[in-house]
């Protein structure tokens, strides 16, 4: 099995693909296990991820942060034969420079594009979290014009009665105004093809 991340931030894990086993603590058998290509540093707290982008020749990424008012990056990309290079960057300017050679060959970096993937299922193209909510619902798309696509999002209580509708492109929705309990979130395609997922609000 593996997982997709979304492309925008937070950058949160998004879905899980392929079949798993549990045991009986619901935890997945096997683990996945994997080796750093550099050993682990000091967690930044207070990080908060903002860009992570590939590089124009598709064997890296720009990794961009804010920290105490501060954005920094990391700039990172890999050879053929395994070599991976590491760059921080401190207040724009660099800081120190990492070369690591353990001979993993990464995978190609997908080529980004701007037009509108074309995609088996609605739930590949959004990402809707957290569940449950407290103060506000949060949307992602895996595609740059996924407004040109959208028809309706509409909220709904357990009863059936809407709570919210637009017809926008929306981030995110404020939530402060409903009360604790069930929701479901439908997004309407102007092809018909919907997504509804129940969330629930704390």
């Amino acid at each position: 099995y593996h997982y997709h991340g979304t492309t925008a931030a937070p950058y949160m894990i998004a879905k899980m693909a392929g079949q798993v086993t549990e045991d009986n603590t619901h935890q997945l058998i096997p683990q996945a296990a994997a080796h750093p290509v550099r050993p682990s540093l000091t967690p930044l707290n207070g990080a908060l991820i903002t860009h992570c982008t590939p590089n124009s020749s598709s064997n890296g990424y720009n990794l961009t942060y804010t920290r105490n008012g501060q954005t920094d990056s990391v700039v990172y990309s890999w050879t053929t034969n395994g070599q991976y290079v590491f760059k921080y960057y401190n207040n724009g300017n660099l800081d120190s420079t990492k070369n690591v050679n353990n001979g993993f060959v990464q995978c190609t970096v997908p080529a980004t594009t701007t037009g509108l993937v074309k995609r088996k299922n609605i739930e590949d193209a959004i990402n809707i979290f957290p569940n449950p909510a407290t103060d506000k619902l949060y949307f992602t798309y895996r595609e740059a014009n996924f407004s040109n696509q959208l028809n309706e999002i509409q909220i709904y209580d357990m009863q059936g009665n809407e709570v919210f509708h637009t017809h926008q492109l929306v981030t995110n929705i404020d939530l402060n105004k409903l009360s604790v309990g069930v929701y479901f979130v439908r997004v309407l395609c102007k092809d018909n093809k919907q997504l509804v997922k129940k969330f629930t609000i704390q």
